[in-house]
């Protein structure tokens, strides 16, 4: 079981809320702040390597991990195939210039 101490509950958000930060900012590489953070919440005793990967309540869920990791591949190879240019410009062309318009387009070719 992990600490769940006040001080241990403040510095747990308190390194969650510097790595968000980090990656909003973008002043470290998003992979470093991520893992950063992490290690972070490990020393300071937030969690355990268990915990963290195998606890079906507070663990990884790995169903999600897959599932974005599968949508990741599906994307690089459409990617490849020009379809997002091809749709970005249709998109703009049907817009004539209109901002909202555009917007909308884009928002349910995304949403499709």
């Amino acid at each position: 079981m992990t600490d769940t101490s006040p001080w241990v509950v403040a510095a747990a958000v308190t390194v969650f809320v510097g790595a968000y930060v980090l990656i909003a900012t973008e002043w470290v590489h998003r992979v470093r702040a991520a893992l950063g953070g992490a290690a972070v919440m490990f020393l300071i005793g937030a969690t355990t390597g268990q915990e963290a990967f195998f606890s079906a309540e507070t663990g990884i869920d790995w169903n999600v991990i897959l599932l974005l990791f599968g949508m990741m591949v599906v994307i690089s190879v459409v990617k490849q195939t020009g379809l997002f240019e091809y749709l970005a410009i249709w998109a703009g062309k049907r817009a004539r210039g209109r901002p909202y318009r555009l917007l909308v387009l884009l928002c349910l070719i995304t949403a499709g």
